[in-house]
C-alpha cells in the first residue's frame, strides 16, 4: 500500500461528489481543476486537496477517469467516520 494514502474506510458514510485528492510534490492542483472539471473546495495540507465533481459519477468511474493523470498520488471518496 502506498505510504501516503490512508487506509480505506471501513465504516462511514460516504459525502455525495466529494473527494480527497493527493498530488505528488511539485503539481499544481490548477492543473486538475482545469482538465478535469473539478472544484477546488479546500487545502487540507501540502499536496492534499477536498475537491468537488459535479455530476460526480461515482468512485469507480472517478478512478477510471484519473488513472494515469500526471503528479496524481491517489484521488478517493470523501467518507465520514463514526467514533467507535
Amino acid at each position: 500500500m502506498d505510504s501516503h494514502r490512508p487506509p480505506p474506510a471501513t465504516d462511514g458514510t460516504r459525502v455525495a461528489q466529494e473527494y480527497l485528492l493527493r498530488l505528488s510534490p511539485g503539481h499544481s492542483i490548477k492543473n486538475f481543476v482545469d482538465f478535469y472539471g473539478i472544484y477546488l473546495i479546500k487545502e487540507l495540507g501540502p499536496d492534499l486537496y477536498l475537491v468537488r465533481i459535479d455530476p460526480d459519477p461515482g468512485p469507480q468511474a472517478v478512478s477510471r477517469r484519473f488513472l494515469g493523470a500526471a503528479g496524481l498520488v491517489y484521488i478517493e471518496p470523501n467518507v465520514i467516520l463514526k467514533a467507535q
